[in-house]
Protein backbone atom coordinates (compact mmCIF):
# COMPACT_ATOMS: atom_id res chain seq x y z
CA UNK A 1 0.00 0.00 0.00
CA UNK A 2 2.99 2.03 0.40
CA UNK A 3 1.19 3.42 3.23
CA UNK A 4 4.65 4.59 5.29
CA UNK A 5 6.10 6.38 2.71
CA UNK A 6 7.00 9.96 3.11
CA UNK A 7 7.44 12.69 -0.34
CA UNK A 8 9.02 15.72 0.57
CA UNK A 9 6.77 18.30 -1.41
CA UNK A 10 10.04 20.75 -1.94
CA UNK A 11 10.85 17.41 -4.45
CA UNK A 12 7.75 16.07 -5.10
CA UNK A 13 5.50 19.00 -5.37
CA UNK A 14 2.91 17.18 -7.77
CA UNK A 15 2.16 15.21 -4.64
CA UNK A 16 1.75 18.36 -2.14
CA UNK A 17 -1.03 18.97 -5.03
CA UNK A 18 -3.42 16.22 -4.25
CA UNK A 19 -5.96 16.09 -1.79
CA UNK A 20 -5.60 13.41 0.86
CA UNK A 21 -7.75 10.28 -0.16
CA UNK A 22 -5.35 10.62 -3.62
CA UNK A 23 -1.88 10.75 -1.80
CA UNK A 24 -3.29 7.94 -0.12
CA UNK A 25 -3.55 6.14 -3.97
CA UNK A 26 -0.62 7.59 -5.13
CA UNK A 27 1.45 6.17 -2.44
CA UNK A 28 0.20 2.69 -3.15
CA UNK A 29 0.29 3.60 -7.36
CA UNK A 30 4.19 4.54 -6.60
CA UNK A 31 5.11 1.46 -4.49
CA UNK A 32 3.46 -1.00 -6.70
CA UNK A 33 5.69 0.46 -9.75
CA UNK A 34 8.56 0.22 -7.48
CA UNK A 35 7.76 -3.44 -6.74
CA UNK A 36 7.36 -3.68 -10.50
CA UNK A 37 3.50 -5.42 -9.68
CA UNK A 38 0.98 -5.00 -12.93
CA UNK A 39 -2.12 -5.02 -11.85
CA UNK A 40 -3.59 -4.34 -8.12
CA UNK A 41 -6.33 -2.83 -6.57
CA UNK A 42 -7.08 0.45 -5.06
CA UNK A 43 -7.15 0.57 -1.18
CA UNK A 44 -9.55 4.04 -1.68
CA UNK A 45 -12.31 4.70 -3.55
CA UNK A 46 -11.12 6.12 -6.76
CA UNK A 47 -12.79 7.41 -9.97
CA UNK A 48 -10.76 6.80 -13.39
CA UNK A 49 -10.51 10.80 -13.60
CA UNK A 50 -8.93 11.23 -10.40
CA UNK A 51 -6.81 7.98 -10.49
CA UNK A 52 -5.38 9.98 -14.01
CA UNK A 53 -4.36 13.14 -11.96
CA UNK A 54 -2.73 10.73 -9.39
CA UNK A 55 -1.00 8.92 -11.93
CA UNK A 56 -0.14 11.54 -13.89
CA UNK A 57 1.42 12.99 -10.59
CA UNK A 58 3.52 10.41 -9.73
CA UNK A 59 5.23 9.85 -13.28
CA UNK A 60 5.76 13.91 -13.05
CA UNK A 61 7.57 13.71 -9.52
CA UNK A 62 9.79 10.51 -10.23
CA UNK A 63 12.32 10.18 -13.43
CA UNK A 64 13.83 7.44 -11.83
CA UNK A 65 10.94 5.35 -12.65
CA UNK A 66 12.56 5.18 -16.17
CA UNK A 67 11.34 1.32 -16.98
CA UNK A 68 7.89 2.37 -16.89
CA UNK A 69 5.18 3.34 -19.78
CA UNK A 70 3.66 6.93 -19.32
CA UNK A 71 -0.13 5.20 -19.66
CA UNK A 72 -1.95 2.87 -17.57
CA UNK A 73 -5.25 1.19 -17.71
CA UNK A 74 -8.08 0.20 -15.01
CA UNK A 75 -11.51 -1.24 -14.45
CA UNK A 76 -14.31 0.31 -12.76
CA UNK A 77 -17.86 -0.45 -11.84
CA UNK A 78 -21.03 1.71 -13.67
CA UNK A 79 -20.83 3.95 -10.81
CA UNK A 80 -17.19 5.52 -11.66
CA UNK A 81 -15.37 3.40 -8.95
CA UNK A 82 -12.35 1.88 -9.93
CA UNK A 83 -12.20 -2.08 -9.46
CA UNK A 84 -7.78 -2.55 -10.07
CA UNK A 85 -5.05 -0.65 -11.97
CA UNK A 86 -2.69 -2.02 -14.57
CA UNK A 87 0.65 -0.44 -15.02
CA UNK A 88 2.91 -0.77 -18.33
CA UNK A 89 6.39 -0.87 -18.59
CA UNK A 90 8.91 -0.81 -21.30
CA UNK A 91 11.53 -2.90 -23.02
CA UNK A 92 13.96 -1.76 -19.99
CA UNK A 93 12.84 -3.80 -17.37
CA UNK A 94 13.92 -7.06 -18.58
CA UNK A 95 17.19 -5.93 -18.25
CA UNK A 96 16.31 -3.91 -15.01
CA UNK A 97 19.24 -4.43 -13.04
CA UNK A 98 21.82 -3.65 -15.26
CA UNK A 99 19.51 -0.62 -17.03
CA UNK A 100 19.58 1.29 -13.35
CA UNK A 101 23.48 0.76 -12.84
CA UNK A 102 24.44 1.71 -16.55
CA UNK A 103 21.76 4.85 -15.59
CA UNK A 104 23.25 5.78 -12.39
CA UNK A 105 26.64 5.15 -13.48
CA UNK A 106 25.91 7.63 -15.97
CA UNK A 107 24.04 10.69 -13.87
CA UNK A 108 27.10 10.16 -11.23
CA UNK A 109 29.40 11.38 -13.80
CA UNK A 110 27.69 14.94 -14.16
CA UNK A 111 25.97 14.87 -10.55
CA UNK A 112 29.64 14.76 -8.87
CA UNK A 113 30.65 18.25 -10.30
CA UNK A 114 27.10 19.61 -10.03
CA UNK A 115 27.16 19.22 -6.19
CA UNK A 116 30.47 21.22 -6.35
CA UNK A 117 28.56 24.52 -7.80
CA UNK A 118 28.14 27.49 -5.55
CA UNK A 119 24.38 28.04 -5.94
CA UNK A 120 20.98 25.98 -7.99
CA UNK A 121 21.51 28.09 -10.77
CA UNK A 122 24.91 27.27 -11.09
CA UNK A 123 23.85 23.89 -10.64
CA UNK A 124 21.22 23.92 -13.42
CA UNK A 125 23.45 25.64 -15.73
CA UNK A 126 26.21 22.81 -15.16
CA UNK A 127 23.45 20.40 -15.45
CA UNK A 128 21.99 21.93 -18.39
CA UNK A 129 25.64 21.96 -20.50
CA UNK A 130 26.14 18.76 -19.90
CA UNK A 131 22.76 17.56 -20.84
CA UNK A 132 23.54 19.26 -24.33
CA UNK A 133 26.59 17.28 -24.95
CA UNK A 134 25.66 14.13 -23.76
CA UNK A 135 22.41 13.94 -25.77
CA UNK A 136 20.11 14.51 -28.61
CA UNK A 137 16.96 14.91 -29.63
CA UNK A 138 15.72 11.48 -31.53
CA UNK A 139 12.04 10.48 -31.89
CA UNK A 140 13.26 6.73 -32.88
CA UNK A 141 15.28 6.56 -29.88
CA UNK A 142 14.18 3.52 -27.80
CA UNK A 143 12.37 4.22 -24.42
CA UNK A 144 12.56 7.71 -25.59
CA UNK A 145 10.78 9.67 -23.21
CA UNK A 146 13.06 8.07 -20.00
CA UNK A 147 15.72 9.76 -18.10
CA UNK A 148 17.42 6.66 -18.96
CA UNK A 149 17.51 7.20 -22.88
CA UNK A 150 19.10 10.77 -22.67
CA UNK A 151 21.73 9.53 -19.86
CA UNK A 152 22.47 5.84 -21.30
CA UNK A 153 21.45 5.77 -24.75
CA UNK A 154 22.08 9.51 -25.76
CA UNK A 155 19.24 9.84 -26.93
CA UNK A 156 15.45 11.05 -26.12
CA UNK A 157 12.65 13.35 -26.94
CA UNK A 158 12.07 17.11 -25.01
CA UNK A 159 10.20 14.53 -22.18
CA UNK A 160 14.23 12.51 -22.16
CA UNK A 161 15.91 15.86 -21.62
CA UNK A 162 13.44 17.16 -18.92
CA UNK A 163 13.40 13.61 -16.56
CA UNK A 164 16.84 13.43 -16.93
CA UNK A 165 17.49 17.12 -15.91
CA UNK A 166 14.71 16.84 -13.07
CA UNK A 167 16.59 13.54 -11.85
CA UNK A 168 20.18 15.26 -12.19
CA UNK A 169 18.66 18.06 -10.05
CA UNK A 170 17.32 16.10 -7.46
CA UNK A 171 20.45 14.33 -7.13
CA UNK A 172 22.21 17.55 -7.06
CA UNK A 173 19.76 18.80 -4.39
CA UNK A 174 18.22 21.62 -5.90
CA UNK A 175 14.44 21.74 -6.45
CA UNK A 176 13.19 20.85 -9.80
CA UNK A 177 10.25 20.35 -11.42
CA UNK A 178 8.96 18.16 -14.68
CA UNK A 179 6.20 20.92 -16.48
CA UNK A 180 4.04 19.71 -19.37
CA UNK A 181 2.21 21.82 -21.81
CA UNK A 182 1.49 22.54 -24.79
CA UNK A 183 3.32 24.86 -27.50
CA UNK A 184 1.92 26.69 -30.87
CA UNK A 185 3.18 27.86 -33.73
CA UNK A 186 4.69 31.12 -34.16
CA UNK A 187 3.26 34.47 -35.47
CA UNK A 188 4.79 33.72 -38.44
CA UNK A 189 3.87 30.31 -38.95
CA UNK A 190 6.74 28.59 -38.24
CA UNK A 191 7.68 25.44 -35.43
CA UNK A 192 5.54 22.93 -34.62
CA UNK A 193 2.54 22.93 -32.42
CA UNK A 194 1.79 20.06 -29.56
CA UNK A 195 2.71 18.59 -26.54
CA UNK A 196 5.82 19.56 -24.71
CA UNK A 197 8.07 18.80 -21.70
CA UNK A 198 10.39 21.21 -19.91
CA UNK A 199 11.62 22.38 -16.33
CA UNK A 200 11.59 24.76 -13.58
CA UNK A 201 13.90 25.50 -11.36
CA UNK A 202 13.52 27.34 -7.53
Amino acid sequence: TGEDLYFDTRFYPYYGMLDDNAKVIYKQVYANMVAKNTTFAPVQIVTPSALKNVYEAVICDHPELFYLDTAFSCNAYEDGQVVDITLSYNELLGTYDAAKRAMEKAANKIIVDAREQEDDYHKAKFVHDALIDLCEYSEGAAASQSAYSALVNGQAVCAGYARSFQYLMQRAGATCYYVTGSTEKTVEGSGDSGSHSWNMVL
